[in-house]
């Protein structure tokens, strides 16, 4: 794990220029794609045998720092939604 210093300016309140900057830096994600959901879960084994909950894998991106920082669970459950509604989603999504 590395550490990088970010530099932010304007007036605004902290938390709103680090929130910006980082989804900015694709480093704070609001929107992920199926097909992206798809990558990491194939990067990276979050499979417990055959399937993995929701909840688990909404802990898992708060929790791992190898895997993308998602704002909120919503970005997750819009993935999962946008990976159902492919024509070829058992092959690009899950």
């Amino acid at each position: 794990m590395t550490w990088e210093a970010l530099k932010l300016a304007g007036q605004n309140p902290l938390a709103e220029k680090v929130s910006r900057k980082l989804k900015r830096d694709e480093l704070l994600i609001s929107s992920f794609a199926g097909t992206r959901l798809r990558m990491e879960l194939d990067r990276v084994p979050l499979w417990r045998e055959n399937h993995v909950e929701i909840r688990q894998l909404v802990e898992d991106f708060a929790r791992y720092p190898y895997l993308p920082r998602l704002a909120d669970p919503s970005a997750l459950i819009g993935a999962i939604r946008d990976g159902l509604a492919l024509f070829s989603w058992v092959q690009d999504a899950f």
